[in-house]
């Protein structure tokens, strides 16, 4: 334990943070020695926003993109929400689906590095995140995925939902 009664961690890797076999992470380059992220002087405490994937732009007066996001102000966004499909892994939609927001749709004003081999939300999120060096993550589940998970069958389980 340090002064503070915080259980010293060794390597600077938080508790619980699962280690990848053979793989030598550099934790101690992004946590300090307690496991906590270190945020620097400009930001010496986390902002976290959310963008929501339905911000497509499609209704003029509820858009809300990417380059609305007031970036200087965050250290963190969440991309809200994506979903875990039947074979367990993450879910965005068809990505061959030219009105894909996620990865394949356009908007007027929103930069996007055109050599990430993708546009949509995912693009201009990551070209955003390099510019203004905000870490970005993902959410899923939400409001559209609550209700269960799916099982070993690939069948949506319900859990604690109530059915009429």
């Amino acid at each position: 334990m340090n002064v503070k009664g915080t259980p010293v961690v060794s390597n600077c890797r938080p508790e619980g943070l699962y280690q990848t076999p053979d793989v030598n992470v550099p934790y101690c380059t992004v946590y300090d020695e307690d496991g906590r992220e270190q945020m620097g002087a400009d930001h010496p405490r986390r902002i976290i926003g959310y963008f929501t994937s339905w911000r497509a732009g499609d209704d003029p007066q509820a858009s809300y993109l990417v380059s609305d996001i007031p970036w200087e102000q965050l250290t963190h966004i969440n991309y809200a929400f994506v979903s875990i499909g039947p074979d367990g892994k993450v879910n965005i939609g068809d990505v061959n689906d030219p009105t894909n927001a996620a990865v394949n749709k356009e908007w007027p004003g929103v930069e996007v590095d055109p050599a990430l081999g993708f546009k949509g939300h995912f693009g201009a999120l990551a070209t955003y995140k390099k510019k203004h060096d905000v870490k970005t993550l993902i959410s899923i589940g939400g409001w559209a995925e609550t209700g269960g998970h799916f099982g070993p069958d690939g069948d949506r389980v319900a859990d604690g939902v109530s059915t009429p």
